[in-house]
């Protein structure tokens, strides 16, 4: 077929006039376009003209996957899990400056969680098992004088661990006697994200020895906490929602921790700005 034919059999379907209306037709035409646009639309035998609020759309979140079989598992348990996570802002509403026990249900759910997730230390040896609120801290030793600390979102008796962290750390430190302590690793967590993992708010965690005179650890953070410490087996953990640095350097360059220490000893003595023992 011929392009002319093409736009001839085209034109047979143009509901537009063929030629130009003449005058009588266009008169007609603006006659009926002034009466449509002078009629009232509320106007009518009883019709009362009614004004409709639209309810506001609802917003949805979407997740977009990326279709790549290899981590199609992993993406499966991440939405899996997204019920049982907490919103950034009140992570850690339940948390309590003093630590609590577990029970046995709870320990067994938490340890299976860290070690799985890896303690990144040889022959972890369990010392240390605090609740505060809905989260859990277990705090491990390994061989030459490493430790682990792990952190969980535990809710009493759920039988289910969740935003699993860990740290490992090594080094050997001061062995204090008597009435010393020592400072010993800090941890912060912060804005974690992974395919399993909300954004979190910063977190610190800090363990160090005690002397066999010392009966109790409180630290005192820059934003006015008085955190108690767990004690067990000559060592003390604790954690916080917030930092354990200040704006100032160490010898090194790394920022320092800005924290002062309270200890009481076993006879009742209550040390203020205790100073750690230094190696």
């Amino acid at each position: 077929m011929k392009p002319d034919t093409y736009l001839r059999a085209l034109r047979t379907l143009d509901p537009a006039p063929r030629s130009a209306p003449d005058g009588e037709s266009r008169r007609r035409y603006e006659t009926g376009l002034q009466q449509i646009l002078a009629t009232d639309p509320t106007a009518g035998a009883g019709t009362t003209a009614e004004r409709i609020e639209l309810a506001p759309r609802r917003q949805h979140r979407r997740t977009r996957w990326i279709a790549v079989p290899a981590v199609a598992a992993v993406l499966a348990a991440a939405v899996a899990l997204a019920p049982n996570l907490l919103s950034a802002e009140n992570a850690y509403a339940s948390w309590t400056p003093v630590p609590e026990t577990l029970t046995d249900a709870d320990l067994a759910t938490t340890e299976k969680a860290c070690r799985e997730q890896g303690l990144n230390i040889d022959s972890p040896s369990l010392d240390i098992a605090e609740r505060r609120g809905e989260w859990v801290v277990l705090l491990y030793a390994g061989a030459n004088d490493t430790s682990a600390d792990c952190l969980a979102h535990v809710p009493v008796g759920s039988g289910r661990a969740d935003d699993v962290a860990t740290s490992g750390n090594g080094g050997k430190g001061a062995v204090p006697v008597g009435d010393q302590f020592t400072q010993g690793p800090i941890t912060e967590y912060n804005d974690r994200r992974t395919l399993i993992s909300r954004p979190r708010p910063t977190v610190s965690l800090t363990q160090g020895h005690i002397g066999d005179n010392v009966v109790a650890v409180t630290i005192h953070t820059a934003d006015g906490q008085q955190v108690q410490a767990s004690l067990e087996d000559g060592r003390y953990v604790a954690w916080w929602p917030g930092t354990a640095f200040g704006s100032e350097l160490e010898g090194n360059g790394g920022p320092a921790p800005d924290l002062a220490y309270t200890i009481t000893l076993r006879d009742g003595t209550v040390l203020d700005d205790a100073e750690p023992t230094s190696p």
